[in-house]
């Protein structure tokens, strides 16, 4: 079998999910192709499985409208070259953008396509909207990773197209005893994402406030980087808490696994609007790292009793809840270890990477 997936270049999360199906089809034999799509403005990617083929696209930066457009045309054109030149059984597609155009190419080729619905319906600007309603007829099989995923486009896994199939974490690499990064002495909050409003780093910083009057010995952590950065900076010197949060920037996938792992908790304070799953909260679950959510039907589907949630945008229930979970260790280790067991049982990266693999043989 010759597959391809494709996606945005910068995609880390996608890529981390794709590569775990990767590796399995790989050693069985397949032939697997990465097609990264390079706008110049990426961050840097995840290196690929061994065995298998990685080929970018460069396209045009997009600066607004017109220039939209101008790349979209160009990146049409980029997989009719690559369509013909290549000849594969599925092509599997992720986000939107550049999933409809690869819709529309491969299947001018009669290729089986497969699309991953990772983002909420609602999150899609309107012409996405549009670009997906026109495309969609040409999709053999459509995967969600949630089912609140699947609901935001009022579908559910009732037909034959439709399945969900959620995202799955190598949870055996978090039982690995990692070397200390972090004092024992401090107890430490951590948070992973880019710095997007959507993601609620304001929210959590507002809320620190209140938890170092409480343990002024604390400290804080937010990996990762993004537009909102200077802000957020802004923010910490003005509630005067820049002396106990950190900004490490982006890390590398273990460094920042050895984080969580280490971690006193884990927060993740988004507001709903874009989250299809939270990678970052099976990645604690399996670190035993306790939790603490914002109360988002996709992470109640994905913790359910396992983490202690607050109401999006609410710092006055986060930092009471931050403060309960250092509080009491052993009421947070306890719901850390049925976190590990929940993640163990439904989120294991095999059992993801078996389902697709069943997929792709159903649709042949």
């Amino acid at each position: 079998m010759k597959i391809a997936f494709i996606d945005r270049s910068g995609a880390n999360s996608i890529w981390s999910v794709l590569y775990s199906i990767a590796t399995v089809l790989v050693l069985s034999g397949h032939e697997v192709t990465f097609f990264k799509v390079d706008d110049g403005q990426q961050r840097e990617t995840l290196p690929v499985p061994e065995g298998t083929r990685e080929v970018r696209i460069p396209v045009p930066t997009a600066n607004g409208f017109f220039s939209l457009i101008y790349q979209q045309i160009y990146l049409f054109f980029s997989l009719l070259n690559i369509a013909r030149k290549n000849s594969f059984d599925i092509v599997h597609a992720n986000f939107i953008n550049p999933a409809w155009l690869a819709r529309i190419v491969f299947h001018l080729y009669k290729v089986k396509i497969v699309n991953t619905r990772h983002e909420l319906s609602g999150s899609m600007s309107r012409h996405w909207r549009i670009a997906d309603r026109l495309t969609e007829k040409f999709i053999d099989s459509q995967v969600y990773i949630s089912s609140t995923v699947a609901r935001s486009f009022s579908r559910s896994s009732d037909n034959d197209s439709n399945c969900i199939i959620m995202n799955g974490i190598d949870v055996h690499a978090f039982d690995k005893p990692v070397k200390d990064l972090i004092s024992p002495n401090r107890p430490t909050v951590i948070t992973v994402g880019r710095f997007v409003k959507v993601k609620g780093h304001s929210v959590l910083i507002s809320a620190w406030a209140d938890v170092i009057e409480k343990h002024p010995n604390a400290r804080l952590i937010l990996v990762g980087d993004g537009p909102e950065r200077h802000n957020l900076e802004c923010q910490c010197a003005k509630q005067n808490v820049l002396s106990s949060v950190e900004f490490p920037g982006w890390m590398s996938k273990q460094d920042a696994h050895r984080l969580i792992k280490q971690a006193r908790m884990m927060v993740v304070p988004s507001d709903g609007s874009q989250e299809g799953f939270g990678l970052v909260v099976a990645e604690a679950m399996a670190s035993r790292t306790p939790l603490i959510c914002s109360d988002i039907p996709v992470f109640r589907e994905v913790a359910s009793n396992t983490a202690d949630y607050f109401s999006p945008g609410n710092y006055e229930e986060l930092s009471k809840a931050i403060i309960s979970m250092l509080d009491d260790k052993n009421r947070a280790n306890k719901m850390a270890n049925k976190a590990a067991s929940r993640v163990s049982e439904l989120f294991d990266e095999s059992t993801m990477a078996e389902s697709y693999i069943n997929l792709y043989y159903k649709l042949l």
